[in-house]
């Protein structure tokens, strides 16, 4: 259903779609391949919400931002659920910690280029990813 909401989308002529898994060797060597030499990178994740697979796509895919662009990590408010309130009827339950917002804070310790943006995420009152929204502030 992805691909048919894309492809039929008025604006398909601007998606490159890249199917594989999203941090594998081959995946990201046509990400990296479909970069213009000197382009501004943004990136957003929002694939499979588990605590190790977006660590990995962090380590993967924040190199590729530029400065003052966006790295933004979906669904952070997982990370603010109790435990009665993880919503169930999903393929892949999270229970806190194994969840996207414990990613974003692990990858934050080993990194200085990201900053969260505070003005972004004060205004986004209703939002999926409180917290989310980050800015490359070091190449």
């Amino acid at each position: 259903h992805n691909r048919q909401a894309i492809e039929s989308h008025p604006m398909a002529h601007r998606v490159e779609l890249i199917e594989g898994p999203s941090t594998s060797a081959e995946t990201m060597a046509k990400v990296k391949a479909s970069i213009p030499e000197g382009a501004s990178v943004m990136v957003i994740l929002d694939s499979d919400h588990s605590k190790a697979h977006v660590l990995d796509e962090l380590r993967n895919y924040a190199p590729l931002v530029t400065d003052g662009h966006y790295l933004v990590v979906a669904d952070t408010i997982l990370g603010r659920y109790e435990p009665s309130q993880v919503p169930t009827k999903r393929s892949k339950v999270l229970l806190p910690g194994d969840e996207p917002l414990v990613a974003l804070n692990d990858y934050l310790q080993e990194t200085d280029r990201f900053e969260l943006d505070t003005i972004i995420n004060g205004k986004l009152v209703l939002s999926s990813s409180p917290g989310g929204y980050l800015r490359c502030v070091r190449s």
